[in-house]
C-alpha cells in the first residue's frame, strides 16, 4: 500500500485563463521566462522551442516551464487557442520532484488528463474570491501537477503499445470530427459508428482515455464554447445557446450555471471587465 505523503507548503496561483484564442501575430518569446511557474495546455497545433529544440507539435500538447528559463511558441499562420496558469510557491519544487515531472520538455498525453477542467476551476475561483478561494487554487494546482504527471506516465505505459496508439488516435479524430459540429445533433451511437465501436464499447474507453463519458464530454465543449461567445459582449444569450449545440435556452442556462458558477449573462459581465492572457 501506497503511504501517504508528507504534506507541502501551499501553491500560490498568480493567474490563469482557459481557452485563450490568439491571432496568427501573437507569439511568445521570452528568452528569459518568467519569475514564477507557468504551465501550458495547446488545444490547437503549436511550433515551441524545448529542450529537444524548436519543433512543431499537435493539439493537446502541454509543458510545463520553469522559472526564468526560455519561454518560445507560436501558431505559424493560423494563431492558437490554449489554457495557461502562472503560479508559485515554495510548495511547487518538492512536488516537481514527488511526481518525477519533466520540465521544460512538450509532450502530448496519450490519455487526456483534465487541465482545462482544472486551469478554469483555478480562472473561476480567482474571478469570484469565495472564502478560502487560495486554499481551494492551491489544491487545485496540486490536482494540475499530478495530471501532468499521470500524462509522463501513461505515454511511459501506453507509449509502446501500438493498439493504445491506434486507439487513441481514433478517438482524438472523432472527438475533434464531432465537437467541430457543435450544432448537430449527436448520440453515443452516432460517435461509436464512426470509431468503427459498439455504443458500449466506445463509451468505456472513451472515458477512460477524456476522463469524461461522450456526450459530458459534448456538452463540457459546447458550454466552453458559449463562454467564448459570450465573452465578446456583443453575443445575446440565446444566440450563444445555438450556435453552442442547445435548442432550449432554459436547459443550455442550467449546463451552464452547473458548470460555470454562474448565468451566461452574468459570465459575459464578468469577462468584460476582465482581460489580458499569456
Amino acid at each position: 500500500m501506497e503511504q501517504p505523503s508528507e504534506p507541502i507548503p501551499p501553491l500560490v496561483l498568480h493567474l490563469a485563463g482557459a481557452r485563450y484564442r490568439h491571432g496568427p501575430e501573437f507569439r511568445v518569446d521570452r528568452p528569459k521566462g518568467t519569475p514564477d511557474y507557468l504551465f501550458v495546455h495547446f488545444l490547437t497545433p503549436i511550433l515551441i522551442r524545448d529542450t529537444n529544440g524548436e519543433r512543431e507539435m499537435p493539439a493537446e500538447t502541454c509543458i510545463l516551464f520553469e522559472p526564468h528559463t526560455p519561454q518560445f511558441y507560436y501558431g505559424p499562420g493560423k494563431g492558437f487557442c490554449n489554457n495557461w496558469c502562472h503560479f508559485a510557491g515554495t510548495g511547487v519544487a518538492p512536488l516537481i520532484e514527488r511526481y518525477g515531472l519533466k520540465t521544460g520538455m512538450a509532450l502530448r498525453p496519450p490519455v487526456q488528463q483534465p487541465f482545462e477542467e482544472i486551469i478554469r476551476s483555478l480562472e473561476r475561483e480567482q474571478l469570484r474570491c469565495e472564502p478560502h478561494w487560495k486554499d481551494a487554487c492551491s489544491g487545485l494546482l496540486a490536482q494540475l501537477l499530478i495530471a501532468f504527471s499521470r500524462s509522463t506516465a501513461a505515454i511511459e505505459r501506453h507509449g509502446g503499445s501500438p493498439y493504445q496508439v491506434a486507439l487513441a488516435e481514433n478517438l482524438r479524430e472523432v472527438r475533434s470530427r464531432v465537437h467541430k459540429q457543435l450544432t448537430r445533433i449527436w448520440s453515443v451511437r452516432d460517435m461509436a459508428a464512426l470509431a468503427h465501436l459498439s455504443p458500449s464499447r466506445f463509451a468505456h474507453v472513451y472515458r477512460d482515455f477524456f476522463g469524461a463519458g461522450p456526450m459530458e464530454d459534448l456538452i463540457d465543449t459546447r458550454i466552453h464554447h458559449a463562454c467564448w461567445l459570450l465573452s465578446s459582449g456583443r453575443v445575446p444569450v440565446k444566440e450563444a445557446a445555438v450556435e453552442s449545440g442547445f435548442s432550449d435556452v432554459r436547459y443550455f442556462s442550467r449546463c451552464f450555471r452547473a458548470r460555470m458558477g454562474c448565468s451566461p449573462s452574468e459570465y459575459g459581465r464578468r469577462q468584460l471587465r476582465g482581460a489580458g492572457g499569456t
